[in-house]
């Protein structure tokens, strides 16, 4: 697929609406060849069985903005854990779960809302991990 022909096709799949104009970019005469052909693809990563990865990702956006917001208090209970000497998340000293590491490193956060503390008290939190500036 020539440069052009290639961001003609992705810019078209930006734009799509729907499965159906999806559909109408895959069918396309000057595109089809490779979309419909096997040897233009392989599968992602390499990895025939790359379900692991692929499977995790979420098909709407609501999905996949709290699995940021997730991922970034993991960080920050992470970061506090190493900050706290442990380096092996499975090690017997360290949290078990979730709630246990909001405890223990935000004492101040009650049953691990956030929500409960006022602005002020988020801000004097340990390390300013949830204050935003």
């Amino acid at each position: 697929m020539d440069n052009e022909l290639s961001r003609r096709v992705a810019l078209e799949l930006i734009g799509a609406r729907s499965a159906e104009d999806v559909q109408k970019v895959l069918d396309d005469a000057a595109a089809r060849e490779w979309f419909h052909d096997s040897q233009h693809w392989t599968p992602y990563g390499n990895r025939d069985k790359n379900w692991d990865t692929v499977g995790n990702q979420h098909t709407n956006p609501i999905g996949a903005l709290v699995e940021i917001i997730t991922n970034g208090i993991d960080a920050i209970l992470l970061r506090k854990a190493r900050e706290d000497g442990i380096t092996d998340p499975r090690a017997a000293n360290a949290p078990q779960t979730m709630f246990d590491a909001v405890h223990r490193f935000f004492p101040s956060v009650i049953e691990g809302k956030i929500a409960r503390l006022a602005p002020s008290e988020r801000v004097n939190l340990p390390g300013n991990a949830f204050a935003w500036r």
